[in-house]
């Protein structure tokens, strides 16, 4: 059984790699479960989810990593407002929650990520590719409540593309500087989705 368990965090100053094996074909079809404890931010969270689908559909005829009728242009979340936590055998299930900054900084320490003290996101990536189980993935991911609106709707689209499979690049969404971020998912972050699958 091949099993990968990936680590990510986003900060607004440091780069920090992270990297998927080539078993990795993460799917394009996700169940969302938004803690509740988001409150107003909520909304932010859903929409980098809607803007990520509406990337994938916007780039999937462009893109050289896609071909024709490829399923995984019909990016989906399905999404709930409930508390979940996965920790096995969650099939294609993303969790956001919110957390202190603290909170937030903590998990990235106790994994090693810790040399920067303003990491305010960060995403655990689980999936599973084996003969007899078949491939499943989950990811949750924690982003530090104490941001503005906008800090969290570029925070979670970042998060959600490492919980797509996404690795770091130097553009795109997917820098790990916020402030490097382009306003918008790029083609480039659109090839790295197609690439996975």
């Amino acid at each position: 059984m091949k099993r990968l368990f990936l680590l990510t965090a986003l900060t607004l100053s440091s780069l920090v790699s992270s990297g998927c094996a080539k078993e990795d074909r993460p799917a394009h079809n996700y169940t969302v479960y938004i803690d509740p404890n988001f409150g107003d931010h909520t909304a932010e969270v859903m929409e980098a989810l809607t803007t990520w689908e509406g990337a994938v559909a916007q780039y999937s005829a462009t893109s050289p990593m896609s071909y024709p009728n490829n399923p995984a242009a019909n990016l989906t979340f399905t999404t709930i407002i409930a508390y979940k936590y996965c920790n096995e055998w969650c099939k294609d299930i993303i969790t956001i929650h919110p957390a202190t900054a603290a909170i937030v900084q903590t998990m990235a320490d106790d994994d090693g990520y810790g040399a920067e003290n303003d990491i305010i996101g960060i995403t655990f990536r689980k999936y599973v590719d084996d003969f007899v189980l078949g491939h499943w993935e989950f990811s949750n991911i924690y982003i530090a409540d104490d941001l503005t609106g906008i800090f969290t709707f570029k925070t979670a689209r970042h998060e959600i593309g490492h919980a797509l499979g996404l690795m770091h690049k130097p553009i795109g969404i997917m820098t790990p500087e916020i402030p490097e971020q382009t306003p918008e998912i790029t083609q480039e972050d659109v090839d790295q989705y197609f690439f996975l699958r």
